[in-house]
């Protein structure tokens, strides 16, 4: 069967988005009145955008899901098997928890490259304000997590297996790793400078063991305990600041409740 094309809503920083139970696959892309859309599903300058229980895949776009200028929640969706980037957020704040990101195993003899692009990642984060939480991702054959242009990201009690880096912090990004699980990963932890416009990347790890794989250039600060924190540091992390005055107060509240009860538990 041929791409049937998108499904896209364009607003006016005003509205919301709100999706349950929605099944997607074999979109593509397009241009609609002189916009580029580069995901199957795509949303673009929205309050906020919520999305859970729900199945993205198999899609032949640049993403599966593409949000540009919006808060967001996403939770307990399937994302797998999506052509490049499963999720691409661009200028976004908000939260993507207990969701399942996965290129999953091709069957003998398939051409690889006519079913997904091996640059692909599960997540990739330019310029945004992210929580991850309690997410499994797998098998990415370039990036499970890209951290780019300045983004400032708490990941915390995530999975990631098997994929070629599962976490890449790139150019003037901060990552603040907390309790994560990493298994088969020929790197656990990259960083660098893409693009010279912005400085080094910074990643602060808590409560995990990384062992050699991880690899840093040059210019990259990188900050490791194995204690865990406790619910009051959170305060501290830069990504908290900035959702007391940039976040929807009942996306902030969502946010700091979820990570006080998890990491009460620590």
């Amino acid at each position: 069967n041929e791409p049937f094309g998108v499904f896209a809503a364009i607003g006016d920083s005003k509205s919301n988005i709100d999706i349950k139970y929605l099944d997607i696959s074999n979109g593509s892309e397009a241009i609609i009145n002189g916009s580029y859309i580069s995901g199957a599903l795509s949303f673009y300058n929205h309050k906020l955008v919520t999305i859970n229980n729900s199945n993205i895949f198999s899609n032949v776009a640049d993403d599966g899901l593409n949000i540009k200028k919006s808060s967001i929640v996403l939770t307990n969706n399937y994302f797998y098997n999506n052509f490049a980037d499963n999720v691409d957020l661009d200028v976004c704040i908000g939260v993507i928890s207990d969701n399942i990101f996965e290129n999953k195993v091709l069957p003998q003899g398939a051409k690889k490259s006519k079913i997904f692009d091996i640059n692909g990642d599960g997540i990739d984060l330019s310029g945004s304000d992210i929580t991850l939480y309690r997410n499994i991702l797998k098998g990415f054959p370039d990036k499970g997590i890209s951290i780019g242009e300045a983004s400032n990201v708490v990941i915390f009690d995530n999975d990631f297996i098997e994929n070629n880096s599962a976490i890449t912090v790139k150019d003037g990004s901060k990552a603040y790793l907390i309790s994560n699980k990493y298994d088969n990963n020929n790197i656990n932890i990259d960083s660098y400078v893409k693009k010279p416009i912005f400085p080094p990347p910074s990643i602060y790890s808590y409560n995990e063991k990384h062992g050699d794989d991880v690899k840093l250039g040059r210019g990259s600060e990188y900050y490791f305990s194995e204690k865990s924190l406790e619910p009051s540091q959170l305060e501290y992390l830069n990504i908290f600041k900035y959702l007391n005055t940039k976040v929807d107060w009942i996306l902030k509240k969502w946010i700091k409740r979820s990570f006080a009860m998890s990491l009460s538990t620590l």
